[in-house]
């Protein structure tokens, strides 16, 4: 349970960490569906040397064992929304979660809008501008911060 809150406080850091990003080409979509037992085509528990040249390193926490990446080439959009940055998350070599960040209101209005066309409203949030979605292979944390003007998407696999 500790190693878990550690976990998402470090994805929490590094989306606040976050102030630059490249764009790529728009053209392809995140594979982003329902049956998520994974992110893009990386399946939950995936080691990181199956992945292997497709993975850009960007940090690490060598005294959790916690790498993350970015990918190259990665589409970043999801439905209509820019992304500044898609991080994966490899604790003890295994993919984990994915942490994802869009800038600005209308980016998180429509990630808002898409996750809610593929994973349904969510009638009551945590607190305001922040949502979950527990899925069978997946948890997912939506938030905005409107001080920052960021939002934040964190999926993380589950038994990971």
């Amino acid at each position: 349970m500790k190693r878990n809150l550690l976990l998402c406080f470090l994805i929490v850091v590094l989306a606040a960490c976050v102030t630059t990003a490249k764009k790529a080409d728009f053209t392809r979509q995140v594979d982003f569906t329902l049956e998520m037992d994974g992110f893009s085509e990386y399946k939950w528990g995936t080691p990181v040397e199956e992945i292997g040249d497709a993975l850009i390193p960007e940090g690490s926490d060598e005294m959790r064992n916690i790498e993350w990446f970015n990918r190259k080439n990665d589409s970043l959009n999801i439905g209509r929304a820019d992304l500044q940055s898609i991080t994966y998350v490899f604790d003890a070599g295994r993919f984990v979660a994915v942490s994802i960040i869009a800038q600005g209101l209308s980016n998180y209005r429509a990630l808002r809008e898409e996750l809610e066309e593929r994973l349904g409203k969510i009638i009551q949030p945590i607190k305001e501008d922040t949502f979950t979605w527990n899925l069978a292979h997946s948890t997912i944390l939506f938030s905005y911060n409107k001080q920052s003007d960021v939002a934040m998407l964190v999926i993380r696999g589950k038994g990971y």
